[in-house]
């Protein structure tokens, strides 16, 4: 334990010198020899750790910090030390059942504990944080009927709060009705004017003003938009509006606004890349986004008439992201330019895709080529070795992300107990490791790509899964719900071999068992990219 008289001070051992009552310096430390920031309990001039300093400490021992191992006993015995010093931290006793969940105790066993401290801290605490506590403790137990008690509770003393913020939102975007939706959710603001979720409701004000095919109210969300706190939301939901607006050729100066301010909002975003995912997966996201708001800016410009500034952003967003109507929009200006030859390239591209984007793309090709004096035949055979190239470039982007790593064996059984599976029996095939959780929304999407891909490729592919659920009925309900055929098996610190930092993550294995590929999440086209792999694997005999 470390003292100070002044308790206010941050405390990082490694940026300060520690002197000796008699001013000598003992011993600067600016490395992490001595002691960690994390280990370190700061306490006041008696000697008694002050608040906070065992949860500081507990939360050094979760990895959520982003340092060190995790060790969830430990993150356990420092938070108890804090909650027995401190029995009216409501925070650390929420950590603490987070914990208890993690070390695979049920809801059930975890809503005990809360019910008996809630009993305990009723007298302790006034009427509102009691109340606020009670309701973020039975939430994660699940107990329904006492979070819908507490939520009355809160809604009658606090007609204006955050809770009553939250039913309400919850409740108007149940409304099937856009136009309706639209109008509660406007009401939304005005009585909630400092809910942490206005923005929230704001992009989704917007997102109904599209679906109305409303510009007055895409305008008057955007302008209340660009007042918000800038993050990832914000930038979507305005370039969503600047691509509505532009599209239907009105108010262009708005939708210049409003796509620059989403880009500026993305150029920021690029330097802070989360923590759980890959350099070149997040570049990939970046690239992908990027390369849609260019096509919108470049979109903006072509129809206020700077051709320019249209064909500069447009032949950027192209080299971006795979999209069809990047490729139609660049092929169109290309076409108004007079730069015929290069347009045909693009509008070909576009329609090869398929659907309503690409069937348009293709109209506009059949005339200019027709205008060209060129044949049908000659068109077919134009468009198909267009479609070649653009295989091509895309299966080397994906084969560029190739990797060389061998996979940590394991031996693990099934939730049903039936069968115990190693990774090292099944050398001599391709192998797909999927570790999802049964909250994830993500991963439920994953699982169902990978349960059709199991169907269409048989014997070619073996799927495994791994649920990193703790509470394995959890993991149990989730499977039945969903009717998984996938083999599902129960985790026991390999994800940890894996290094996985968020769900779902999903390794392709080759036959030698080494990991070829990983991806981190969901992507709209993961079949596609996934198609690419196996096939170079299998022909590789890798």
């Amino acid at each position: 334990s470390i003292s100070v008289k002044d308790t206010s001070v941050q405390l990082i051992m490694w940026a300060f010198e520690i002197i000796t009552n008699t001013g000598d310096v003992r011993k600067t430390y600016y490395d992490y020899s001595f002691i960690k920031y994390g280990d370190a309990v700061l306490c006041d001039n008696t000697g008694k750790p002050v608040r906070n300093a065992f949860m500081k400490r507990a939360l050094s021992f979760t990895g959520s910090e982003g340092e060190g191992e995790e060790n969830i006993n430990k993150a356990i015995l420092n938070i108890k030390k804090e909650i027995s010093l401190y029995p009216d931290n409501t925070e650390a006793r929420i950590l603490y059942y987070a914990l208890l969940l993690k070390t695979g105790k049920t809801k059930e066993q975890v809503a005990e504990i809360i019910n008996r401290d809630v009993d305990r801290l009723r007298e302790v605490l006034t009427n509102r944080r009691f109340l606020k506590f009670s309701l973020k403790a039975y939430r994660m137990a699940g107990l329904n009927k006492k979070i819908e008690s507490i939520e009355k509770e809160l809604i009658k003393s606090e007609p204006k709060g955050e809770i009553a913020a939250e039913k309400a939102f919850k409740e108007i975007m149940r409304l099937r009705d856009s136009v309706k939706r639209m109008s509660e959710l406007e009401s939304f603001i005005v009585d909630f004017p400092d809910s942490p979720i206005r923005t929230t409701a704001l992009t989704a004000i917007a997102s109904a003003a599209i679906e109305n095919d409303d510009t007055v109210k895409m305008t008057e969300a955007g302008d209340k938009l660009l007042k918000e706190k800038p993050n990832y939301l914000v930038a979507r939901s305005l370039a969503g509006l600047a691509g509505s607006l532009a599209e239907k050729r009105v108010n262009f100066s708005k939708a210049l606004t409003y796509i620059n301010k989403a880009v500026e909002i993305l150029n920021k975003a690029k330097k802070e890349m989360p923590p759980g995912i890959d350099k070149e997966e997040w570049q990939e996201r970046i690239n992908v986004t990027e390369g849609r708001y260019k096509d919108i800016l470049g979109w903006i410009f072509y129809l206020k008439g700077d051709n320019d500034s249209a064909l500069n952003n447009l032949s950027e967003a192209v080299k971006l992201t795979r999209q069809p109507g990047v490729y139609f929009h660049y092929g169109e200006v290309l076409l108004n330019t007079g730069k015929k030859e290069d347009a045909v390239k693009w509008l070909a591209r576009a329609s090869v895709f398929g659907g309503e984007v690409s069937d348009s793309a293709y109209t506009e090709l059949v005339r200019l080529w027709t205008f060209l004096g060129r044949s049908a035949e000659d068109l077919k055979l134009y468009v198909r070795k267009e479609a070649d190239n653009l295989k091509t470039s895309y299966t080397k982007k994906v084969l560029s992300r190739r990797k060389n790593i061998t996979a940590p064996d394991f031996k693990l059984i099934t939730v049903d107990g039936e069968w115990e599976i190693a990774l090292s029996d099944q050398k001599g095939s391709v192998v797909f490791l999927c570790f999802w959780a049964a909250w994830s929304r993500s991963s439920a999407i994953m699982l169902d790509e990978l349960d059709k891909l199991s169907k269409k490729w048989g014997d070619s592919v073996l799927f495994l899964t791994i649920t990193t659920d703790k509470d394995i009925e959890k993991a149990i309900s989730f499977i039945q719900r969903k009717k998984m055929s996938l083999p599902v098996l129960i985790n026991n610190e390999t994800d940890k071999a894996y290094n996985v930092k968020g769900v779902p993550t999903l390794f392709v294995i080759d036959k030698k068992g080494v990991i070829r590929f990983v991806h981190r999440g969901f992507r709209p086209d993961l079949k596609d990219v996934l198609a690419i792999e196996v096939n170079d694997l299998i022909k590789h005999k890798q």
